[in-house]
């Protein structure tokens, strides 16, 4: 079982509305926590906590990971939030952080100061194979 921390709060950073509605929602951590189930290896917990006025999620694994394991992340994270709104923070050796873009009112400073999107992410580290070679973070 996944331990969830939540340092949102009552405060959870809210989605942007869907098409056709007008009502934003919020972001449930246990969302977050439950798109993660299925990520190998084990995750031990997920932390959601507010830094420097955006959302973050803190993954930490009970071995040490690999890119492919971030991008793992990374792609359970877009089952819950657009993808367009998730920056790549860090890799540690047993956890990933992600910043999301969705503060507000919106910082002086932009999201991509703390984070790299997680489409340029997947593309840098899956570069197109040429000839024979693997893809680079699987």
């Amino acid at each position: 079982m996944i331990e969830l921390i939540d340092d949102w709060g009552k405060r959870k950073p809210v989605l942007p509305a869907p098409r056709g509605s007008r009502a934003p929602k919020p972001l449930s951590p246990e969302a977050i926590r439950d798109s993660l189930a299925a990520v190998e290896p084990q995750i031990l917990n997920v932390y959601c906590f507010e830094d420097v006025q955006y959302p973050w999620v803190q993954v930490v694994f009970d071995e040490v990971i690999t890119p492919a394991a971030a991008l793992r992340v990374g792609t359970a994270l877009a089952t819950v939030i657009p993808a367009q709104y998730i920056y790549f923070n860090s890799l540690r050796p047993r956890a990933v952080y992600f910043v999301l873009d969705l503060a507000d009112p919106k910082p002086d400073l932009k999201a991509s100061r703390y984070g790299t999107l997680l489409a340029d992410i997947e593309a840098a580290w899956n570069p197109p194979a040429k000839g024979g070679i693997k893809r680079a973070a699987r």
